[in-house]
């Protein structure tokens, strides 16, 4: 994975986790859950990795990672069921697909140690995954369909009227989540340039 001048970011870098993102961040609900859950995958990923160190034989360390990873894909499934059927309805598939983004951005960050540490690399990239999930969901839904989806507990998760329509409701579609995500990415790559050219003349 390519550092960047900010921080380990498998989005806008790698695009890592690009299905998720483009299918789920229409409604900014689903697009919180999922990031919830990946966030925490990662962190979590990272501190079984430490700890499995001392038991775990070297020879079955892959194993071992791809069944926490499914432990832990599963046990958010559950979560999110009981706390929000109807998001976890909307989810579907993409709960699972949380233990195969957890691992590959594991291994990612154990690998990249150029210029930043495991630990850091990996707070980085669940702090970097939240963020960029939570902005790519909200500008979506606010300006492709004029709403605002809570994932607030039970049945009926409560949506905010913002307007009567969206400004441009091609944000709101599957397109709109490449549009999206390829102008953070653009910005992401501009910004890294110019801290990159200008940074290092000091």
């Amino acid at each position: 994975m390519k550092s960047s001048s900010f921080t380990p970011n498998p989005l806008l870098v790698s695009f890592l986790g690009l299905c998720p993102l483009v299918a789920t961040t229409g409604n900014f609900a689903t697009g919180l859950a999922i990031s919830i859950g990946t966030s925490i995958g990662i962190l979590s990923m990272a501190l079984f990795g430490r700890l499995s160190k001392g038991f775990v034989p070297s020879r079955l360390a892959v194993t071992s990672y791809l069944g926490f990873a499914s432990f832990y894909a599963l046990f958010f499934g559950i979560v999110l069921e009981a706390w929000s059927p109807v998001v976890a309805l909307d989810l579907g598939i993409f709960v699972p697909l949380i233990a195969v983004n957890c691992l590959v951005i594991h291994e990612l960050n154990r690998a990249d140690s150029s210029k930043f540490s495991e630990l850091s690399s990996t707070l980085a990239t669940a702090i970097t995954y939240f963020l960029l999930a939570v902005v790519i969901s909200a500008l979506r839904e606010s300006l492709g369909a004029g709403t605002l989806t809570l994932p607030t507990p039970g049945f009926h998760p409560l949506r905010i009227m913002l307007a009567s329509e969206g400004l441009i409701p091609v944000l709101a579609k599957p397109t709109g989540g490449f549009l999206v995500l390829g102008l953070l990415a653009f910005g992401w790559q501009a910004g890294s340039g110019f801290m990159e050219k200008f940074g290092g003349k000091q």
